[in-house]
């Protein structure tokens, strides 16, 4: 290695002129993406840049692993891995961990003549190790406000020192329809880097501000500004444009380089790859690569809380059959009136009873509504829909009364049809695009008095689509009790996207409904849904 070399790797991993020098291998982002488009960060959403802000852990897709290999100035290697996961089992939060190693090894030992000035190499050789050890936590505070927070540990091995610290990141993001804003302060409580032989250094505390706007569905430029400690403020641009939600071209601009980058994701897998070129060419350039995995669990989950609406649907409508029967018995005891054969005492006559078998009632709750807006009348795409067509529901079952006088149910069977129109027309502008509300669900916690709506809407064509969802939560007297309007969804194809909504208001115990219109460039849907909470 020369001592050119020695030197930029020096600075490179701690000797920056401004500012503390421990722990300046953080600097670099753990997101290729990011690294691809400026370094920018601050307002992507994806599980590693939370590195960068740990308020986007709540907006990145599902449950995702990816690791990082990179390269700097062709003589610092960097390694990374991270977790996140964006609605984790303990009151929703977001969780993330994120391990960064870099390094160098085979930097030449030199010794300083303060006489002569100058600096002679002694044969020996050394290394650089530095690593980070950061665990992410975040939540939804507002409707359209998620905070986030980084606890990182931070271990640094220099020739024969070696040195450790604490430190805690915040971060907050505000995202509405295209634009996306993202507030960082990392090392709020600055690491304090106590080195072995007992000195000790402040990490500097660095703000971000971000943005991210889409410009069209598969479009979005990106910015950050920085302030590092006294340096200088530093900004990047971004950009990243995607080709069927399959390959993602990348381009950036900083102060310090030009960066290029790619990205192929296929099904649940995808790569990226970063080319950061210094604009001093004799430095060399900087490689990063990335491998992740996305556990897309959305499905999974919409078919289990589908299973168990239906199983819960049955189980409410068997316990009212229940009581009607009852009521109708205390009111009335000759109501039903079981035929009874005594058998003769010569005889061994079995004793039937037999009653007539009422057909349980189709309650109007059970209704499921779907109707189709046309959007070239704006009047139309409102929640309440003029002529609502009523999905077709039929209900087999009976009931008969055995000796006991306990009602037994035989069966039930409950067929949903839902009806949808396209209207766009039929030049191929719209081909490959459309969508379905596939369930609209409530939960109620009640450790903590908050009701969470939850719109479930499959992109089942074969294109990106956007969606603009509106909500309402309405009492059985049909009183408005919260209205949420024009919620923009980006799903991918062949994904689902949920909504959570969430209602923190008292809700006493009654029967409330779930209603919920979505319109996209080609169709337009409605759907209601019934919600009963229990004391």
């Amino acid at each position: 290695m020369s001592l050119q070399r020695t030197i930029l790797s020096a600075l490179c991993l701690g000797a920056l002129a401004l500012g503390s020098t421990a722990g300046s291998f953080l600097e670099n982002p753990i997101s290729v993406r990011s690294l691809a488009m400026g370094r920018v960060g601050a307002a992507l959403a994806e599980g590693s840049a939370a590195y960068l802000n740990p308020g986007l852990i709540k907006l990145q897709e599902a449950q995702s692993y990816q690791i990082m290999q990179g390269q700097v100035l062709s003589e610092v290697n960097y390694f990374a891995f991270n977790y996140a996961l964006n609605h984790g089992p303990f009151f929703d939060l977001g969780l993330g961990f994120s391990f960064l190693n870099s390094g160098v090894d085979g930097i030449q030992e030199t010794t300083y003549d303060h006489g002569t000035g100058t600096a002679a190499y002694t044969g020996n050789e050394f290394g650089y190790a530095g690593r980070a050890y950061v665990f992410t936590t975040g939540l939804q505070a507002l409707k359209n406000l998620y905070v986030g927070a980084n606890l990182k540990v931070i271990q640094e091995i220099m020739h024969e020192q070696n040195s450790s610290g604490v430190g805690l990141d915040l971060g907050a993001v505000w995202q509405k329809d295209k634009l996306t804003l993202g507030l960082s302060i990392l090392n709020l409580v600055q690491p304090q880097v106590t080195w072995s032989e007992g000195w000790t250094e402040n990490l500097n505390t660095r703000v971000l501000i971000g943005l991210a706007y889409k410009i069209l569905t598969n479009w979005t430029i990106y910015s950050d500004i920085e302030q590092n400690g006294e340096r200088p403020v530093y900004y990047g641009l971004g950009t990243e444009f995607s080709l069927f939600d399959i390959v993602a071209l990348r381009g950036g601009w900083n102060p310090d380089q030009f960066t290029l980058g790619t990205g192929l994701r296929w099904k649940n897998f995808s790569i990226d790859y970063a080319y950061l070129l210094n604009e001093d060419q004799s430095i060399g350039a900087s490689h990063f690569i990335a491998i992740a995995y996305l556990l897309d669990n959305t499905q999974e989950l919409s078919r289990l809380e589908q299973e168990e609406r239906a199983r819960q649907k049955l189980l409410d409508a068997i316990e009212a059959e229940k009581q009607r029967q009852e009521l109708e018995l205390t009111a009335s005891p000759a109501a039903v009136t079981p035929d009874v054969t005594t058998p003769d005492a010569a005889s061994a006559e079995i004793v039937t009873v037999s009653a007539e078998i009422h057909p349980l009632p189709v309650q109007k709750e059970l209704f499921m509504e779907t109707v189709t807006l046309d959007r070239s009348s704006p009047e139309n795409a409102v929640l309440d829909p003029v002529e609502p067509v009523l999905t077709t529901l039929k209900t087999v079952s009976a009931a008969t009364v055995n000796a006991a006088g306990e009602t037994q149910i035989i069966q039930e069977i409950i067929e949903d049809e839902e009806v949808s129109v396209n209207i766009g027309d039929d030049t191929g502008e719209t081909a490959g695009q459309d969508y379905e509300i596939s369930m609209v669900s409530a939960r109620y916690y009640y450790q903590s008095g908050r009701l969470q709506s939850n719109i479930y809407l499959d992109n089942t064509g074969s294109q990106p689509t956007e969606v603009h969802v509106d909500f309402r939560l309405l009492n059985s007297a049909n009183e408005v009790l919260l209205e949420e309007r024009n919620i923009t969804a980006n799903i991918n194809a062949q994904k689902t996207k949920v909504l959570r909504i969430p209602y923190d208001a008292p809700l006493p115990a009654g029967v409330y409904y779930l209603e919920a219109a979505s319109r996209s460039p080609v169709v337009s849907k409605y759907q209601k849904e019934q919600f009963v909470k229990n004391n």
